[in-house]
């Protein structure tokens, strides 16, 4: 049903064909993100609020869709997508390690379900030490 409802956003929102093509890749890759982070985030007292459902999902694609102009650009997509998951998965997180965790492995997602290079996507915000 995901893909469906990216299909029809990008057709709606004329985003280029490049753009269109990572639709699955999306799909796959969110899907992806939410089963393991349901697997290795478990909740416990501490962490009463490490629960995650499906809503989880439909709010990154809902966040995506947000955007107001076409996407020109795959490397577009991928930081929007990447802003989303973040916005919607790690702001949750309470701890260094659970952050650092979700980070490498949103990394790990865009090199190999994105067919794009993390460093390549994201090389304009420089080397992230924030100077």
């Amino acid at each position: 049903i995901y893909l469906a409802i990216t299909d029809w956003w990008f057709r709606r929102s004329r985003a280029a064909d490049d753009v269109r093509m990572k639709g699955n890749a999306l799909v796959k890759a969110t899907i992806q993100i939410y089963n393991t982070i349901r697997e290795q985030l478990l909740p416990t007292p501490a962490k009463s609020h490490y629960t995650y459902n499906m809503r989880d999902i439909s709010k990154v694609f809902q966040g995506i869709q947000m955007l107001g102009v076409p996407l020109s650009d795959p490397k577009q997509l991928v930081r929007l997508w990447a802003h989303e998951t973040l916005r919607v998965f790690h702001d949750r997180l309470i701890n260094d390690d659970d952050r650092l965790w979700f980070c490498d492995y949103l990394k790990q997602m865009v090199d190999t379900t994105m067919g794009l290079k993390f460093d390549k996507v994201f090389e304009d915000y420089g080397d992230g030490s924030g100077t």
